[in-house]
């Protein structure tokens, strides 16, 4: 240290080099004027490649896991003005890798390990920086405290909202964990294939994560949605025609020919109703609402009659909790598909069993976080 002196508002030159374990390089650079009414700082603090086996006992005590590898580098700089105190840090961890668990009953209930996937990139480093401040007149201002409130914070945040850290880091603000599906359908659109490929640039910069999906169903949509599916499988086995139009539905029913025919033959099979007798509801339904002198079309019957027949038969058709659990598993198995098609590892996608309890809430398929 140079230009020591008990002349308040002096300030003292710091410049102190040193080694850590012989070869870790420390040093200490900067100004201070600790005999002012209002002492100041300012100074910059480095070391680089420490090695973390050092701290097992803090680690195995407080973070409940041994340290098997790692090295820490740090520069910070912090500054004192008017009982002000401001901070920058930026921490690099290389190649940390944890060991057996400690046990400690003192140690922190935060999922150490999902935590350290998060942050750690494919080169197996951790790289944070951050700010920290406070007023050293509080009561409650501890140095150690801020920073290490800074940390628990960003590790918080980290294992509490993992599919935000993994949107920043590819520059979405999506939801990357849910998969939105169109009711009954188990197939990726556009819009879901593409929050995908975010979802792999991210898990490929973070190649320790593991990925769970579960899928789900909305209830009553998906449940019409795939009754009506089956309705049109049945209509078009019965018709013997090589398939359906495209925009098949209650009122685009042909007025005559297979489709009409097989209409009429499932409302007779499976709702034993008698064609002719429905036919006389309607044309009184019709005759009952029309205007006064008003002529009722005979292609105005046939359509409302194939309405009504084909909305009875939609409902009739039962739809069971498997069959929704499968609809929820191609879900699931949809998304393993695309992230493994796109060069994932097949052992860090896993689908949830879907069938024993089933969601029923969205038509999605929903992804959680693990570290490997």
């Amino acid at each position: 240290m140079k230009n020591i002196s008990t002349t308040p508002g002096t300030k003292a030159l710091v410049d102190i080099k040193g080694h850590i374990d012989k070869y870790a390089p420390v040093s200490l650079v900067g100004e201070i004027d600790p005999l002012s009414e209002s002492p100041s700082l300012d100074l910059d603090f480095s070391l680089n490649s420490v090695e973390l086996t050092s701290v097992n006992p803090y680690s195995g005590t407080y973070a409940g896991y041994y340290i098997d590898k790692g090295q820490l580098s740090l520069d910070i700089n912090y500054r004192l003005e008017n009982n002000q105190l401001a901070g920058t840090n930026h921490i690099v961890v290389d190649q940390l890798t944890l060991g057996k668990p400690s046990e400690s009953t003192l140690a922190t209930s935060l999922p150490i390990t999902l935590a350290v996937g998060l942050l750690q990139d494919g080169d197996g480093v951790i790289d944070l920086g951050f700010d920290v401040n406070g007023d050293v007149d509080s009561p409650e201002f501890s140095f150690g405290g801020v920073i290490l409130k800074a940390l628990v914070n960003i590790i918080t945040k980290a294992i509490t909202a993992p599919f935000s850290l993994l949107a920043d880091l590819v520059g979405s603000d999506e939801e990357l964990n849910l998969i939105n599906y169109q009711v009954g359908s188990a197939e990726l659109d556009s819009v879901a294939q593409d929050r995908l490929l975010k979802l792999i640039e991210a898990l490929q910069a973070r190649p320790n994560l593991r990925i769970s999906v579960e899928g789900s169903v909305l209830l009553a949509d998906d449940s019409r949605a795939l009754a009506e599916a089956a309705l049109q499988q049945k209509l078009l086995s019965t018709s013997g025609l090589p398939e359906l139009p495209d925009d098949l539905s209650a009122s685009r029913i042909p007025s005559t020919g297979a489709l009409a025919d097989a209409l009429q033959t499932l409302f007779t099979q499976e709702l034993n109703i008698d064609v002719n007798e429905e036919r006389l509801k309607v044309e009184k339904v019709l005759a009952e609402s029309a205007e006064e002198g008003a002529e009722i079309l005979p292609e105005q019957v046939v359509t409302t009659l194939h309405i009504g027949m084909y909305n009875q038969l939609l409902k009739a058709q039962e739809i069971s909790d498997h069959e929704l659990g499968i609809l929820a598993e191609a879900r699931a198995r949809a998304v393993k598909t695309f992230l493994l098609e796109h060069e994932i590892d097949p052992g860090r996608v896993f689908i949830v069993d879907s069938k024993t309890k089933l969601e029923t809430e969205q038509s999605q398929a929903i992804m959680t976080i693990d570290a490997g």
